[in-house]
């Protein structure tokens, strides 16, 4: 049963990995989609005009708003309950419950967009062949989304790695070809290139766990589905008004200016992307492996208190650099893009804070209370829609980049004020504010200034504080993980 606790463990049913051999598995990855990205960001801008660049964000946009809706939070209930038993029998019938009511949504959500009845009820301003294709990709991403969860709680990280990178790899080289040979427009070329490269990463997915998918288990059990609802349906509306929260920045511009000032926003969220491969590399591991140590061993809080020390360093040490070569970076864009220089700095703050915000976070999924992420996100949403509402129309980017900055500040405090009353854990809370509040002056300034000496000498006073108040981490990176890192290397 879903609600019991039972550990079965059958040692060949799989080898895990180590956190930090998963990281660095997760990291190699990473590291290839950053360049992969370096490398062919630049060819994309110079060939996609701004316009049409910020008619694809959109589509992208409404990809991720239907996924909540689609997945029906189910996705979480796999992650919290797939280590009641490590029975194989177990994860395959698990698999099945919280897979069947959203691929029955998705198809029949399919089937309406086909139809074209969709377009009546949802004024989408694509064409025909757009629309088609976003519902086509919608379906896609929900099957990969449960079968990439899958791939990461069975710690294959090296396949997740890979994954990551072929869709990346195969998106871009398509995208390349079609915008070269200019057989059809833009967005066409684009959004054709993303279903593509999602449709393989699915197959893949799906050929390479098909022993989690495929075989002998006990029938579907309507009272177990019941309970995975229950536990899931609040982050159905928490997720919602998360990808809401995350997405007002692109609807303000949209709404307050143009497809052009959406493009050229896009176009920083790019590179800030390319830092967030670095979050979503940490979070792939660390979500379930923070589940599986607190199931295992609720009692060591010090594993929680050095992976939140160790992430601050680390992100905010990348995140100042990322503002500090904001105008090369910015460059490589090409002339059409330049303005996504002011852009960057405030951006920073959303891998930031929400890479930080998951280590702090635990005690809500510990404890199972799922509605208080309900919580956290309204307020956090709010905060956003206020912040673009009254900057936007005055400042355009500038005041989305801000606004978005500052709500994912206030959405970090949140999560770690609910999470320390739902399982106390004791984080040393007052340095990350004052590493906070340095850095924003830092991005404040380049946000309206031109780069000259005095971003260098910020820059520098940011490095300063950022390594001094967390040397501890930083000693116990270079004795401790540099060198099971470059062991792992010459292996």
């Amino acid at each position: 049963m879903i609600g019991e606790k039972s550990i079965k463990t059958d040692g060949a049913y799989m080898k895990r990995e180590s956190f930090f051999k998963g990281l660095f598995t997760v990291g190699v990855g990473t590291f290839l989609n950053l360049l992969v990205g370096l490398l062919t960001t630049p060819i994309i801008t110079r060939l996609v005009d701004p316009t049409e660049y910020g008619q694809f964000s959109i589509f992208t946009l409404y990809t991720n708003l239907a996924m909540i809706f689609m997945c029906l939070g189910l996705d979480q209930g796999l992650v919290r309950f797939y280590y009641r038993s490590e029975d194989i029998a177990y994860k395959r019938k698990l698999i099945k419950e919280v897979l069947i009511l959203p691929a029955l949504v998705s198809l029949v959500v399919l089937c309406i967009y086909l139809s074209g009845a969709v377009t009546e009820i949802i004024p989408i301003e694509f064409d025909l062949t757009v629309t088609t294709l976003l519902a086509i990709h919608i379906m896609i991403n929900v099957i990969y989304r449960f079968c990439s969860l899958t791939v990461r709680l069975n710690h294959n990280n090296t396949l997740y790695a890979i994954l990551n990178v072929t869709q990346k790899l195969s998106y871009v080289l398509l995208a390349i070809v079609l915008l070269k040979i200019r057989i059809m427009s833009d967005i066409h070329s684009l959004v054709i290139s993303l279903v593509v490269s999602f449709a393989v990463c699915l197959v893949l997915a799906l050929l390479s766990q098909w022993k989690c998918f495929y075989g002998k288990t006990s029938p579907v059990d309507v009272d177990e589905i019941k309970l995975l609802v229950k536990y899931s349906f609040p982050f159905i509306l928490s997720t919602g008004i998360a990808t809401l929260f995350q997405s007002l920045d692109k609807l303000s511009l949209k709404h307050f200016c143009s497809y052009r000032e959406v493009g050229i926003y896009s176009s920083a969220m790019m590179f800030i992307s390319l830092f967030s491969v670095v979050q979503s590399s940490f979070n792939t591991v660390w979500a379930p492996k923070s589940i599986e140590h607190y199931t295992q061993n609720p009692e060591d809080k010090e594993f929680y208190k050095r992976a939140f020390e160790a992430v601050t360093l680390v992100m905010f040490i990348l995140g100042i650099t990322l503002v500090l070569f904001k105008d090369v970076f910015v460059f490589v864009l090409g002339a059409k893009y330049r303005d996504a220089a002011y852009i960057m700095p405030f951006l920073i703050f959303e891998p930031i804070m929400y890479t930080i915000s998951e280590t702090t976070v635990g005690g809500i999924n510990f404890t199972q209370r799922s509605s208080l992420h309900i919580i956290v996100a309204l307020i956090a949403c709010i905060v956003n829609f206020i912040g673009n509402t009254i900057l936007v129309p005055l400042i355009g980017g500038k005041g989305a980049a801000i606004s978005t900055g500052i709500s994912y500040i206030v959405f970090l405090a949140l999560r770690t004020y609910f999470g320390e009353k739902s399982f106390y854990i004791g984080f040393n809370i007052k340095k990350l504010i004052l590493v906070t509040l340095v850095s924003i002056v830092f991005a404040g300034y380049n946000t309206f200034l031109d780069f000259d000496i005095f971003s260098i000498i910020l820059a520098m006073l940011c490095y300063i504080l950022v390594i001094f108040e967390y040397r501890g981490s930083l000693r116990w990176i270079i004795h401790k993980i540099a060198p099971a890192l470059l062991k792992r290397i010459n292996k």
